[in-house]
């Protein structure tokens, strides 16, 4: 919430009510036969239009000129789908050891949901390397 300059007030929690509301809805429901109750389409078309709407940029780690002192340092961790004892962490900040790919906003969000009983898993990393091995 902080990279999307969010202050954490609850009068700036009703568009994460909204989203929940539509995502977790009953018209959202897969069907049984597909990875995930719900369809994680929904979730990631609601992040961008709120990503779009706050106007802070697409991206985790901001490469515009904010320092990260003005947005505050924030993470979000996930863990990857082959390797479930090393969580990935995906910063609004640069660090030099353990860096994980700057991922989109929405990317992040979905790898935060990727439990196999909502959502199916996502991949998410650099190009050429095994699709398997950036799963979360």
């Amino acid at each position: 919430m902080k990279r999307m300059q969010y202050d954490l007030k609850l009068s700036e929690l009703p568009p994460y009510n909204t989203i929940s509301g539509s995502v977790f809805s009953k018209e959202n429901k897969q069907r049984k036969t597909q990875d995930g109750l719900f369809n994680a389409t929904k979730l990631q078309n609601r992040i961008e239009e709120l990503v779009a709407l706050r106007k802070c940029g697409d991206y985790m780690l901001d490469e515009t000129d904010h320092s990260s002192s003005d947005l505050g340092k924030a993470f979000v961790a996930a863990m990857p789908a082959h390797n479930m004892t090393h969580p990935r962490l995906f910063r609004t900040y640069r660090v030099r050891d353990n860096a994980s790919a700057n991922c989109k906003i929405w990317e992040a969000a979905r790898a935060t949901t990727a439990a196999v009983t909502f959502f199916r898993r996502i991949a998410i990393g650099q190009e050429g390397s095994a699709p398997e091995e950036n799963q979360v």
